[in-house]
């Protein structure tokens, strides 16, 4: 292929595909040697077994981020479930004294009524 190429009868579009497949050709050659001496694949295991490493730290820290989180999450929702019970409350109170005024104003015109036509009579 170098042959051909420094002809210069190749047309350029395929001068550099042939280039592209000779350097991919030369790094798989280099791959493999290394994998034969064995150089790589220790560094490559090395590299792997750091990088798992400093995932299960980010894993660790990422959980205990998130207890923290559902920890504030169930106490709001606690906060949220007490407020909402004294609402409640106030609103069945503030009906029952609506319920009182309203028997209070019908014995007051009750009284009215009766005042009213046992003055005149």
């Amino acid at each position: 292929m170098d042959a051909e190429i420094g002809s210069g009868k190749l047309r350029l579009v395929e001068e550099k595909r042939a280039l592209q497949e000779i350097s991919q050709l030369n790094q798989q050659k280099r791959t493999l040697q290394n994998l034969l001496n064995g150089t790589d694949s220790s560094n490559d295991l090395t590299s792997v077994q750091a990088r798992l490493d400093m995932l299960k730290a980010d894993q660790t820290l990422l959980s205990t981020q998130h207890d923290t989180i559902q920890a504030k999450i169930t106490e709001l929702k606690g906060v949220q479930n007490d407020r909402y019970a004294d609402r409640q409350n106030t609103k069945q109170t503030k009906d029952e004294i609506r319920k009182e005024m309203t028997e209070c104003r019908a014995r007051m015109d009750a009284m009215r009524a009766k005042y009213n036509v046992s003055a005149h009579t």
